[in-house]
């Protein structure tokens, strides 16, 4: 049993902790790739836990998502877990796309967004995500500003918190 095994389902530890040490662990593609195999374990909340450590671990080395581009987006699009798909929608924005994906993963984040019925973190993931694509292409900011001028209006303290950060970093 590798130590990404060993610490994903052990569960006596506090989740802080086994966070930070499971984190530590993944080192190279290799170990990145380990824990990417719990995006199909059984247990939907080792799910969400791989998916919550591979967001994060992404941010820093968003090269090792790539070997996972069609697996990603797959979830993104099919996957039921709520922390799958809002972990999803972030990775997938660290992704090297074509044009004809990027139109695909732009239209899925804001579908994502927009949508009432959607989870809260899985909409406030999605605009992160819309947000990150802009640096791979900047002409879709009229869409994004669009989009968030609609969701404006809603009394989500989360979604306004996030187009807070947003909107104060693109000032």
């Amino acid at each position: 049993m590798t130590q990404v095994e060993q610490l994903i389902t052990k569960e006596d530890l506090p989740p802080a902790v086994r966070h930070k040490a499971l984190t530590s662990c993944i080192v190279d593609q290799q170990s990145f790739d380990a824990l990417c195999q719990y995006f199909y374990h059984l247990n939907k909340h080792i799910v969400r836990y791989a998916a919550d450590v591979l967001a994060k671990i992404t941010l820093k080395n968003p090269s090792y998502i790539q070997s996972h581009k069609h697996e990603v987006l797959f979830l993104l699009n099919s996957t039921t877990n709520i922390g799958l798909k809002a972990h999803t929608a972030l990775m997938a924005s660290k992704l090297i796309v074509t044009e004809d994906e990027l139109g695909k993963l732009w239209h899925t984040l804001t579908t994502y967004t927009l949508d009432i019925n959607e989870a809260k973190s899985v909409r406030v993931s999605s605009i992160q995500g819309l947000y990150n694509l802009l640096s791979q292409c900047p002409e879709l900011k009229e869409d994004f500003d669009q989009t968030i001028s609609v969701i404006k209006e809603e009394e989500a303290p989360s979604l306004k918190a996030k187009i807070r950060t947003i909107t104060n970093i693109l000032m």
